[in-house]
């Protein structure tokens, strides 16, 4: 789970909708999925993995297919 000194309390789960896990897929499922269900039970759990589809040059303010870098 995100960690550093701007991030809500974990308790601050119970007051979501919905909780949306990103990042590499296993890596460490298991530990959010129990810690999301210790302090938000009630609350449905997604995973996802972001996969960029563009980036854009700096300064020219143009968008780059990623197979042209």
């Amino acid at each position: 789970l995100p960690a550093g000194p701007l991030r809500e309390p974990l308790t601050s789960l119970a007051r979501a909708d919905l909780i949306v896990v990103t990042g590499q897929p296993g890596a460490d499922a298991r530990e959010v999925l129990e810690t999301a269900g210790a302090y938000a039970p009630r609350v449905p759990v997604l995973s996802g993995v972001i996969t960029p589809s563009e980036c854009w040059e700096a300064g020219r303010m143009r968008s780059l297919r990623l197979a042209e870098l």
